[in-house]
């Protein structure tokens, strides 16, 4: 079951020194920053491919997602350490092209491929 959700999160809790005034949290990007990222980030996947990342077949992963050596001998170490099924291999290509696509890169970079396999939390819990 754990196979068919593309992310799992893990969030902790803010730490206490930042609910007062003097030790403000960091900095994060805007809602609409983000969310501009986002519309461009849709909008290369529909002109690239006519579809988004997460509906992509099987057969289009292969064409869309394509990998250096270094991140498929990354991906290859996770599939290994985490008991990957073929299903969260493709999940993790997926979420490692929407990474890519965020920042504006036409490759699929070693980071994307790391972020991905980060947001498998539940994939490591379970091994």
């Amino acid at each position: 079951m754990i196979d068919r959700i593309d992310m799992h999160v893990e969030l902790s809790a803010l730490p206490v020194r930042h609910l007062f005034d003097e030790f403000p949290p960091p900095r994060a990007d805007t809602s609409a920053s983000v969310a501009a990222r986002v519309a461009i980030a849709r909008d290369t996947q529909m002109r690239r491919q006519g579809t988004l990342n997460a509906r992509l077949a099987p057969a289009q992963v292969a064409a869309v997602c394509r990998l250096d050596r270094e991140s498929r001998a990354l991906i290859a170490t996770a599939i290994t350490r985490l008991g990957l099924s073929t299903r969260a291999f493709h999940r993790v290509l997926k979420v490692a092209r929407t990474c890519a696509d965020l920042d504006g890169c036409t490759e699929i970079r070693c980071t994307d491929v790391s972020e991905a396999v980060k947001l498998r939390t539940l994939d490591r819990l379970t091994c």
